[in-house]
Formats: C-alpha cells, sequence, structure tokens
C-alpha cells in the first residue's frame, strides 16, 4: 500500500514544489516535450563522457 510504506514520501519530499507547480500552473504538451527533449539530452552528454573517460582510462591500463 502506498500510506502503508511511505511510496511516495520520499518522492515528494524531493519534488514537492515541482509537483505543486505542475499540478496548479499552466501546463503545456509542446513545453513538457521540449523538457523531456533536453533532460534526455542531457542524460546522453553525461553517458558519453562518462563513457569517453573509461576508454581512455582503459586504453592507458
Amino acid at each position: 500500500m502506498v500510506e502503508k510504506d511511505n511510496i511516495l514520501k520520499g518522492f515528494l519530499e524531493r519534488n514537492g514544489s515541482e509537483v505543486v507547480n505542475m499540478l496548479f500552473g499552466e501546463w503545456k504538451l509542446e513545453d513538457a516535450l521540449v523538457v523531456e527533449r533536453e533532460e534526455g539530452r542531457e542524460e546522453r552528454v553525461t553517458f558519453i563522457i562518462h563513457f569517453s573517460i573509461l576508454k581512455q582510462l582503459s586504453d592507458k591500463g
């Protein structure tokens, strides 16, 4: 159960203000899609950087 296991407690503690903004703010699908693309791009860049560093370290070792 969500209440019993406090499944949402940690999430809401970390993201509460964002959740409130999404619930009560004006929400547009186009804006959400832009944010999703930007976050995905950031994750890919981070992955590429980490992969490159690991590759360089393994090539030296």
